[in-house]
């Protein structure tokens, strides 16, 4: 389904203001929330499996489910979920701002450096050990759901589960493959559904020199073959044995702080840390409108000096088409000065008013009729 834009929900709680993107979990806008003024990610639930929606106790459930995951305290869970739904529509409410998904980071940023990779993919498995005693269920462990802005990671994954999800348990090593997939992505920048060669063999071409372990690590956790998260993480080398970066790489040293800190640090060599807060200026990206800077919709979407240049190359234009079109009508290219003001060549000759002498009547009835004519009848002889 598609909402319009000025569709209002939860009574005008929310506006949607425009569509943002769409992910695995299925299309999002972005909308404003009434009360408070801000912006806020407005996702559908449930879109890619609408045939298949667990009942209205489970979906109660879901929605405390959300509620629950974010007071877990861990940094990468810290954004504060709720879930509505309207008219039998399920809805997903995300604050701004996340930042950017993995999938829409510059080519220039993705793939990560091995060690960069593994300060990313080990937060996120020790996030999901942490969702253990909630459940796993409705996890989306895709790049598109894991979101980095300034300062923060946030992984924010979780649709409303089908009905079959409720038939059986979800199988750690699932999460194990998952996360192994996630992991391939942030080495070489592909997805491993979009791969042909197995992951291991694959990175090996594209990485010689990585640790026997790392290899060890894609090839099992491909084949879902690992039981835990812990085994795992176990196969992974330490951060010391990977290749360390080139100088000069873009991609930024991620450092986790420790649990409860409520924040995942982006340290850059030679550059202050600084952690992402709600003001700042407004930044468009390709993820969102809103990448992260101002959520507040009274914000300035253009810069004042390319909206007084965009009013003057109107008005210039305007002026130039009236020039050109006054100029063309009063003076025709086609017609030199002169012949402008020769009215022999717009009027017929004058006759000359002088005396009656010359028949000015229309050559066609010249001779036809005078008035030294005289009428007569029909049959009358002539005198």
């Amino acid at each position: 389904m598609t909402l319009a834009i000025g569709t209002a929900l939860q009574n005008g709680t929310y506006v949607i203001d425009a569509l943002g993107r769409e992910d695995a979990i299925g299309p999002g806008y972005l909308a404003t929330h009434v009360p408070s003024g801000q912006w806020v990610l407005v996702r559908v639930l449930g879109s890619r499996h609408p045939e298949v929606i667990p009942s209205a106790e489970r979906r109660s459930a879901f929605y405390d489910y959300l509620e629950a995951v974010g007071k877990l305290g861990h940094p990468l869970l810290s954004v504060r979920l709720r879930g509505f739904e309207e008219d039998g529509v399920c809805y997903q409410i995300l604050p701004l701002p996340l930042g950017v998904p993995f999938t829409d980071l510059p080519s220039g940023q993705v793939p990560l450096s091995p060690r960069r990779s593994l300060t990313v993919i080990q937060p996120l498995a020790d996030a999901l050990q942490q969702l253990r005693p909630l459940g796993w269920r409705g996890l989306q462990l895709t790049p598109d759901q894991l979101w980095m802005n300034a300062a923060a990671l946030r992984f924010v994954g979780f649709d409303l589960p089908a009905t079959s999800a409720y038939e059986h348990s979800v199988s750690e090593s699932k999460l194990v493959q998952g996360l192994t997939h996630l992991l391939y992505f942030l080495l070489t920048g592909q997805r491993a559904e979009h791969t042909q060669a197995p992951l291991a063999v694959d990175v090996r071409h594209r990485l010689p020199g990585l640790p026997i372990s790392l290899e060890t690590a894609l090839h099992l956790g491909s084949q879902a073959t690992v039981g835990t998260i812990s085994e795992w993480l176990a196969l992974l080398p330490p951060l010391e044995a990977l290749p360390s970066e080139a100088p000069g790489s873009l991609a930024a040293h991620l450092s986790v702080s420790g649990q409860g800190a409520g924040v995942t640090t982006v340290v850059v060599p030679g550059q202050t840390t600084q952690v992402a807060t709600s003001k700042g200026p407004w930044v468009r990206t390709q993820a969102f409108p809103l990448a992260y800077g101002s959520t507040s919709p009274s914000a300035t979407v253009m810069p004042k000096l390319a909206t007084w240049a965009l009013v003057g190359t109107g008005l210039i234009a305007g002026v130039s088409g009236l020039t050109l079109g006054l100029q063309s009508r009063l003076q025709p290219s086609s017609l030199s000065g002169p012949a402008l003001l020769n009215p022999d060549q717009s009027f017929p000759p004058l006759p000359d008013w002088r005396g009656g002498q010359g028949d000015w009547s229309a050559p066609a009835s010249r001779g036809a009729f005078s008035l030294t004519t005289v009428i007569r009848p029909p049959n009358q002889p002539h005198p």
